[in-house]
């Protein structure tokens, strides 16, 4: 149940908060400048002459589409992965603006520590505790003591031996949004999620130095 709406609006960009029994989360809003139909006029190999009819988003990294093709630049059809391609005698647009927004996940991480580990370190486990309103957390990163660690999952591990105090920065990042047109009820990025948010954290923890408590073998 939602139990609080905030909106702040900047201009073509606005922020507003939903807070749930369980979670308050931030969410950006943006206006995407869509194409509702381009019209690309080509003659195929054949001579034959040909019209195809591409929706999509205006932006960068977002591909038009129709049915397997691919408008380039509003010039070129792009057909499959080992392109070929026909060059656009002219085309003829329709665009629109629709207003999307998407949630900027939650996260938090914990510590699990074993410093009685047998191989002579403490061996510690960061795991992160993420969420996201649409529920579509993708890839984390973890950056420990300013060293970015290789796994992009929601848990790493880590070894000390002296302890001591340590940084951690934990981002989590979503899918992004499909943005729909609800008239024709199909999205303009199939495929081509967008507007990707993350979220972040950054706590100092203190490790425990490894001991060994009685008669133990490191191994």
């Amino acid at each position: 149940m939602l139990n609080k709406f905030i909106v702040i609006s900047t201009g073509l960009f606005s922020i507003f908060s939903i807070s749930t029994s369980a979670q308050e989360y931030i969410f950006a809003t943006e206006h995407f400048n869509t194409i509702n139909a381009t019209q690309c006029f080509y003659e195929e190999s054949s001579g034959a002459p040909k019209t195809i009819n591409f929706q999509g988003l205006l932006g960068h990294g977002v591909p038009q589409h129709y049915q397997g093709l691919t408008l380039q630049d509003n010039s070129r059809v792009i057909d499959g992965w080992a392109p070929t391609w026909s060059s656009c005698s002219s085309t003829t647009d329709s665009h629109d603006i629709v207003t999307y927004g998407n949630a900027i996940p939650v996260v938090d991480f914990i510590v699990i520590e074993n410093p009685t580990w047998k191989g002579g370190m403490n061996r510690v486990n960061l795991i992160a505790n993420a969420s996201d309103y649409e529920g579509n957390i993708v890839s984390y990163e973890w950056v420990v003591n300013g060293q970015v660690q290789s796994s992009t999952s929601d848990q790493i591990t880590i070894r000390t031996l002296l302890g001591g105090d340590y940084t951690v920065t934990v981002r989590a990042t979503d899918g992004g949004v499909r943005i729909k047109n609800t008239q024709g009820n199909y999205y303009y990025n199939a495929g081509y999620p967008t507007f990707e948010q993350t979220g972040i954290i950054t706590r100092d923890i203190t490790l425990q130095e490894w001991y060994c408590d009685g008669n133990c073998t490191i191994h």
